[in-house]
């Protein structure tokens, strides 16, 4: 994701104000002001992957996954990840990558948790 995120940005194609442009613009005007396209595209792709993986881990249900439906599964304790996957959820995704964070999604789908599985990643206490 992060190839296809950095090959994005180096293109010549133009994308609306709302686009991966736009993110990478404000990433640099509040976190790393001389960030390279490359070390953001890692940031960025992390990030959604993060957050697809962490919305799905709060998926009751083992229906359909989608970008819409990480953006409200996504923990409230994060603020940060809630709002950028409101942006990530909605049609101003850049349609550039829009794709592939639709093919994780799917990908999100066919992993079906069980309730044992789900106890796995929840730190247990000994005493």
């Amino acid at each position: 994701m992060a190839n296809i995120i950095e090959n994005a940005l180096n293109s010549n194609e133009k994308a609306d104000s709302n686009s991966l442009d736009g993110q990478l613009k404000g990433f640099r005007e509040v976190l790393i002001h001389n960030i390279s396209h490359k070390e953001f595209a890692d940031i960025y792709a992390q990030t959604i992957a993060y957050g697809m993986f962490a919305a799905k881990l709060n998926d009751e249900t083992n229906e359909t996954f989608s970008r819409s439906k990480a953006a409200n599964l996504i923990p409230h304790s994060n603020p940060f990840l809630r709002e950028l996957f409101q942006y990530i959820a909605s049609f101003y995704l850049d349609e550039r990558i829009r794709w592939v964070v639709d093919d994780l999604a799917d990908l999100l789908t066919m992993w079906i948790f069980t309730k044992s599985s789900k106890s796995l990643t929840k730190p247990t206490t000994t005493r």
